[in-house]
């Protein structure tokens, strides 16, 4: 983070100074980036904010008018502060002009009381705004690490999650396109402050609005945006950081590519489900059967099967049915039930479901509640291998 005006002058360099701050008093929490020193009037179309500007003032003009001006000047390019050294212009205090200008227009004003080093306080402070710059490179870096790991780990959003909620020391939220939560974390905060009564707040623009102190980012590009990732207010009214919002954004590009490696993964996976399916589906006598579905993964010894046939009314719905064998093959992963899900043809999803004995039921009825909003006929069949 940047120093404040306020650290800046609490710097020993500045001290031996003995600064005072004449105007703009409620304004010393602003950033300083940099540090200029110049005794020109029109130094303002030279600055870019965040400067503390440095002067001894001997080139300022006389006229009250004049003064204004630039003070205007300063303040429209956004610099942080203007200290002035008394003893060559100025001898005992600045003009009252000038002080009423900057009162006016919000901009710090300081007076050095003593002779100033200004080569110190630039080396003071200038060391302090590349440490800090250091300091977001060195945390950018390890957010990149981190993030990385768990991506290449194919991390589940849970686990994201925790990350940003940690790095960010700040409550986390996932949320899905129609607001419901798929993962959070509190970060030691209120468990109902964070997600009591979600979908309500989420939908509130106020929630994120400028007094809120929260953020959030998309997750997935446009036009395949598929939730929010929530930075919620941490209670101390402080703002989002930079540091805070690169996390957060760091956060739902891993969501974003742990979803397109898991998509990739099981596409993969259905091609090779797919290939035995339709095997049996056409009443082929597949050779070496037992071996090639151990070599699958379904887990069919001492266990039932279930047989489903999944049809969706209506021609043309291959897409719809490749959409069902994901839905399946994901519901499947998320009861650690083994099975074999596939596509067989433009009218089939088979699937091959292995439970223990009187699981049965149990397991159907959670696949047809996942199927239930697709419309789909399904055939249901089951025997004991």
């Amino acid at each position: 983070m940047l120093p404040t005006l306020a650290e800046v002058l609490a710097l020993p360099e500045l001290q031996r100074g003995d600064p005072l701050v004449v105007a703009g008093r409620d304004r010393l929490s602003h950033p300083v980036r940099w540090v200029h020193v110049s005794e020109l009037s029109d130094i303002a179309e030279l600055l870019s904010g965040d400067e503390l500007l440095l002067t001894t003032g001997i080139a300022l003009p006389s006229s009250p008018g004049a003064l204004r001006r630039y003070v205007d000047g300063l303040v429209a390019v956004g610099i942080a502060g203007l200290a002035i050294e008394l003893g060559r212009r100025y001898t005992d205090a600045l003009p009252d002009a000038l002080v009423a200008a900057a009162e006016a227009q919000g901009l710090p004003l300081v007076a050095f009381r003593r002779e100033t080093s200004f080569v110190a306080v630039t080396q003071a402070v200038h060391q302090i705004v590349v440490n800090s710059h250091l300091a977001e490179l060195e945390a950018s870096e390890e957010a990149h690490r981190a993030f990385t790991r768990l991506t290449l780990g194919r991390a589940r959003p849970q686990q994201v999650v925790d990350l940003v909620a940690e790095m960010a020391d700040r409550p986390v939220v996932f949320e899905n396109l129609v607001h419901h939560v798929i993962a959070y974390n509190t970060a030691g905060r209120d468990h109902d402050a964070v997600i009591g009564d979600w979908e309500r707040r989420s939908r509130s623009a106020r929630m994120l609005g400028p007094d809120s102190r929260g953020a959030a980012v998309d997750v997935g590009p446009e036009p395949g945006r598929f939730g929010r990732l929530v930075l919620l207010a941490d209670g101390t009214g402080e703002a989002v950081t930079p540091r805070q919002r690169m996390l957060l954004e760091r956060g739902a590009t891993a969501l974003a590519m742990g979803r397109l490696i898991d998509r990739d993964a099981q596409n993969l996976e259905l091609q090779a489900h797919r290939t035995l399916l339709t095997e049996l589906a056409a009443g082929v006598d597949v050779p070496h059967l037992a071996s090639r579905l151990t070599s699958l993964g379904l887990r069919w010894k001492g266990r039932h099967v279930t047989a489903m046939v999944v049809r969706l009314p209506g021609p043309g719905n291959a897409d719809e049915l490749r959409g069902v064998a994901a839905d399946l093959l994901d519901e499947l992963r998320v009861r650690r039930t083994s099975g074999l899900v596939g596509l067989v043809d433009d009218e089939r999803v088979v699937a091959l479901v292995a439970h223990a004995p009187g699981a049965a039921d149990a397991v159907t009825d959670r696949l047809v509640e996942r199927l239930a909003r697709t419309g789909a006929r399904l055939e249901i069949g089951r025997a004991h291998v």
